[in-house]
């Protein structure tokens, strides 16, 4: 007659369940431990450790995702211009690391529905668990929607209101205090640089001059890039009225500035620049920008961990905190020329 071997004893490796039934606990108490939750009482994480260290178990990714059919591993889209992406993965890849998932990053042309639907695409083909889109998602389609259902999905920046709640990043906040810095230091009014998909901001601008009872100038559109800022600059440098920009991207900015600094427009004494999304950069420009501290690495781990929760499902709400970001005031701003108009300050 065969005895039975207990199951911690076979030569297979031993799985969440032996592990569960060792410490008394649920077989998601062990997963929520592992993961490192806070909402597990220390007697039962320690029954957990003490379990694991006995039966020398560890997490088979794999296993899991063959179980899923999708792998242990997060989609990022991330526009192929820029230096946004770099600052939001670092926050993306902190938490993804934690949480022992990987990371695949795909780069779109753009945040149009088009390009976003060929990337989101290729991430699905490689069945990830879910998707951040490392970018602010402000224009859809019904192709696109119907694709971001297939995987919990989250972007860093858009209108969505479930996705605002778990980023809490107040950059409509952020927009009206720029705007507010530069009309303090005595600028009859404020123009305005952005990029595709940069509606909600704009409307930020636009409002808070509104409040003050200020002129509303034309919107510059650009791609997120020092190349169309640079474009963009050589307009500003023909219009002596314009005192000062704030510019929606830091990337930009550095071309706008290279464009006026090239028609002899002096920063600030004829205008002054403030830049957004503050980036590693913004403080080696001539002269250093000043900017908003948008905190994307902050904003990519929130995506992050919004995202971990809805895939772990461990049933406990998600609550994150919102802040503002800050200004970073540099040497790219100051007071306009005394006459209003630019090429008139004294020297």
């Amino acid at each position: 007659m065969t005895s039975r071997v207990p199951k911690a004893s076979r030569s297979t490796a031993p799985d969440m369940e032996d592990v569960a039934r060792l410490a008394g606990v649920s077989p998601q108490t062990v997963s929520r431990t592992l993961r490192g939750y806070k909402h597990v009482s220390a007697s039962a994480r320690q029954k957990v450790l003490d379990a694991v260290n006995e039966l020398g178990y560890r997490r088979n990714g794999s296993a899991s995702s063959l179980a899923s059919g999708r792998t242990r591993a997060i989609g990022v889209v991330a526009l192929g211009e820029g230096s946004f992406r770099f600052e939001v993965m670092r926050g993306i890849s902190a938490v993804a690391d934690a949480a022992e998932y990987t990371v695949n990053m795909v780069t779109t042309a753009s945040s149009r529905p088009a390009d976003l639907e060929r990337a989101v695409s290729r991430l699905l083909d490689q069945s990830v668990a879910g998707i951040v889109l490392a970018l602010n998602l402000s224009e859809t389609s019904d192709e696109l929607e119907r694709l971001i259902a297939e995987a919990p999905t989250i972007a860093v920046g858009g209108d969505r209101a479930e996705w605002s709640a778990a980023i809490s990043v107040d950059a409509d906040a952020a927009t009206r205090n720029a705007v507010r810095y530069l009309l303090d230091l005595g600028h009859e009014t404020v123009s305005y640089v952005t990029g595709f998909g940069g509606a909600a901001l704009t409307a930020a601008w636009r409002d808070e001059l509104n409040q003050h009872g200020r002129p509303i100038p034309e919107i510059l559109e650009g791609d997120w890039s020092p190349e169309s800022g640079y474009e963009l600059g050589k307009h500003l440098a023909l219009d002596t009225s314009v005192t000062a920009v704030l510019v929606a991207g830091d990337d930009m900015a550095f071309g706008l500035m290279r464009a006026l600094a090239e028609a002899g427009v002096r920063i600030p004494d004829d205008i002054s620049i403030m830049g957004a999304a503050d980036n590693h950069f913004s403080p080696w420009s001539s002269p250093p920008l000043s900017s908003i501290e948008e905190l994307l690495d902050e904003r990519g781990a929130r995506a992050a961990r919004y995202l971990l929760h809805l895939l772990e499902d461990d049933g406990e709400p998600f609550v994150a905190s919102p802040t503002v970001p800050q200004l970073v005031i540099r040497a790219s701003t100051a007071s306009p020329p005394a006459s209003g108009t630019r090429g008139t300050r004294d020297h």
